[in-house]
């Protein structure tokens, strides 16, 4: 058990893969963990990347510590090696909650597997941060800054230079993370014998350590990457809209995982749901990269000569194209635009899948699935000050099958708050897995304070969702009736 932050750091984290002390050295290492900062010389182009994982946004409670551990480094090494740089150096800082001080349990094998990924990548800990956080209830979090060595001095992978008549390819299969995910909101993984669980926890959250040599390969051939961490649609898009181009993507050729489609029966769920995960749930932290059909045969050729690549998967699922006269550029470089990918099956006829935006959204939800939007359509609603004394609520809910998803349900809150200084209104929508409600299509509520009555009313109707709000007060301060009414649209 650790006194004090500093016995902490001494106990799991200060002496990691001592063995690698000399090439550390020789990679420019002069000081490590132990002072206020460490000191390294530099010689060369560098990518530095940062990542950050959140309890129960990232990572599941209770999961798997030494996984964690692991995973911890490799989201990070994943966004280098998508920049054609091997990893060489890392700090990690922790925002720690009272529940994992003195948790000797999680951070033993947490510390095992940052050491195992660090020896696996040849990469080593230079120092970081702790923080005690004392709020009831704070996640864990856990962050990573990784920096990398270009593999050829002048080379680098980017998202903005992949040419129309390029192979798009991958690497790895695709779902099996995804799987997992869904899995374990819907208990499915729950309901799994312990080895079993094991096995596909660890199956879900592997990573090829092979990658590092891969890609010192690779840059032999292609100049365009990006790691798949956000979805395969999401992160493809991400390089189209860079480098002004549009995608033909044949689903026929996906590589989805083999562990996964095995597991779908046992989870209830389909084929089209595990490609569904593959295109747009991430996690699979593959390399998605283009590079002309020439280039794609010799580099195939060359890894296949590679004793230590044998059983290396890479897949061409697609190619590069011109843009169309009516695409609207997006001169957002960051923007997930999935309307620049053609979806088609093996004779490149275009079909039509409901899958999604096809992208993780950090800033909408903690769950690996795409979310839709809410957009007024028309609002006559009149907005005041945050209601004060006398305050009155009155709120509906209400479940509807999501208009472009027939497997999902969407759950939307409308709420009206009222008092002596004035109206507050809000409407909330969440995504469900299904109709979990007998509250389907309409819901109302009323609530009385006071003299006044507040009513709202709920109604969805394929994509649209129309609220009413209505209060009658017959009281000294502001008798009459106000009827306030908005409407949205979801897409």
């Amino acid at each position: 058990m650790a006194n004090d932050e500093f016995s902490f750091i001494h106990q799991y984290f200060s002496r990691l893969n001592p063995g690698f002390a000399r090439e550390a050295e020789k990679m420019g290492l002069v000081l490590g963990i132990g002072d206020d900062a460490a000191l390294i010389k530099m010689d060369g182009t560098y990518a530095i990347t940062t990542d950050t994982l959140v309890e129960n946004v990232h990572f599941f409670t209770n999961f798997n510590p030494r996984l964690l551990g692991a995973r911890t480094l490799e989201v990070n090494f994943s966004d280098l090696y998508a920049m054609g740089a091997q990893p060489q150096f890392v700090t990690l800082s922790l925002d720690i909650p009272d529940r994992y001080v003195d948790f000797d349990e999680f951070w033993g094998p947490f510390s095992e597997g940052l050491e195992a990924c660090l020896a696996s990548h040849n990469t080593v800990l230079v120092g970081g941060n702790v923080t005690h956080v004392t709020q009831r209830n704070a996640p864990l979090t856990i962050s990573v800054t990784a920096f990398g060595k270009s593999f050829e001095e002048g080379r680098s992978l980017r998202r903005n230079t992949a040419k129309p008549g390029d192979i798009i390819a991958v690497t790895g299969t695709l779902g099996s993370n995804g799987l997992y995910v869904k899995a374990m909101y819907n208990n499915s993984v729950r309901n799994m014998d312990t080895d079993a669980r094991r096995r596909f926890e660890e199956h879900a959250f592997g990573y090829d350590p092979r990658m590092s040599l891969f890609v010192r390969e690779l840059i032999k051939f292609s100049n365009c990457a990006i790691d798949v961490s956000d979805g395969l649609l999401g992160d493809m898009s991400h390089v189209l809209v860079q480098s002004r181009a549009r995608a033909l993507l044949n689903y026929e050729s996906l590589p989805l995982d083999p562990v996964a489609s095995s597991l779908l029966s046992d989870f209830k769920m389909s084929a089209k749901a595990l490609l569904k995960l593959a295109l747009s749930s991430g996690g699979d932290y593959n390399i998605l990269f283009t590079c002309s059909p020439k280039d794609f045969e010799a580099l195939t050729k060359h890894c296949a000569q590679i004793p230590e690549l044998k059983g290396f998967r890479v897949t061409a699922i697609g190619e590069v194209v011109e843009l169309r006269d009516d695409d609207v550029y997006n001169d957002n470089s960051l923007a997930t635009d999935g309307g620049l990918i053609t979806i088609v099956n093996n004779k490149c006829q275009e079909v039509a899948l409901k899958l999604g935006t096809g992208s993780f959204n950090h800033f909408i939800a903690n769950s690996g699935l795409s979310w839709p939007v809410l957009c007024p359509a028309q609002s006559v609603l009149r907005h005041g000050w945050p209601a004060g004394q006398g305050l009155t609520v009155a709120c509906a809910w209400a479940q509807t099958r999501h208009p472009h998803r027939p497997d999902s349900a969407l759950q939307v809150t409308a709420g009206r708050a009222g008092g002596f200084f004035g109206d507050w209104h809000c409407c909330h929508i969440h995504l469900l897995d299904r109709l979990t409600s007998p509250h389907v299509g309409q819901a109302e509520l009323s609530n009385r304070q006071w003299n006044n009555e507040y009513y709202s009313y709920l109604f969805l109707d394929g994509g649209q969702v129309h609220i009413l709000w209505s209060s009658w007060a017959s009281g000294p301060v502001s008798p009459g009736i106000a009827l306030d009414k908005v409407t949205y649209l979801l897409r």
